[in-house]
């Protein structure tokens, strides 16, 4: 099996010789925890790409468990059976290349208008999270929402990237700093 693409920090963490495990292995998305702290996920085929991730050539394999060895050494990716060639993976930089000029209140408006009301059980801790930065200001008091929720990714941790992206795309580094 090949890797196809890779979002540029992913590409550089899986360079030289790396060891680590399988964090998550999930039906989507396979998840690397590299022996020097960095996340990355293998993708199938056709997946959307992010920074972290590499997309494969084809499905996931079966047979690949959590807890399973990670080894990268010579442009191969080994974990379980798997074996992944990196050597001719496209680098792709996935940062934004400028930022908003300006951001209309009025679309703002319009787009919270068409977000469905939630009544899960997400929505409390949201609730208490936004209250406490619309108090304070901070944008660090949304931290709280980190691994609350459910999904592939739990939707706090989407909310906390939406927020991070929202504050760049503002050019507000002060606050990105802080969250």
């Amino acid at each position: 099996m090949r890797a196809r693409r890779a979002g540029a920090p992913a590409a550089a963490s899986l360079r030289g010789e790396r060891r680590g495990r399988v964090a998550s292995a999930g039906e989507r998305v396979l998840v690397l925890l590299l022996d020097d702290g960095p996340l990355v996920a293998l993708l199938p085929a056709g997946a959307p790409l992010h920074p972290w991730a590499v997309e494969l050539d084809g499905p996931l394999p079966r047979g690949v468990g959590e807890g399973d060895a990670v080894r990268v050494a010579g442009g191969t990716l080994a974990l379980g059976p798997l074996r992944v060639t990196l050597d001719a993976v496209a680098v792709e930089e996935l940062r934004l290349r400028r930022r908003l000029p300006a951001t209309d209140p009025d679309a703002v408006r319009a787009l919270a208008a068409l977000v469905p009301a939630s009544a899960g059980p997400f929505e409390p801790v949201l609730a208490a999270a936004l209250a406490s930065w619309r108090d304070c200001g901070d944008p660090a008091v949304l931290a709280v929402l980190v691994g609350v929720g459910e999904g592939l990714t739990p939707s706090g941790d989407d909310v906390i990237a939406g927020a991070l992206a929202a504050l760049d795309a503002l050019g507000d580094d002060a606050g990105r700093e802080r969250l």
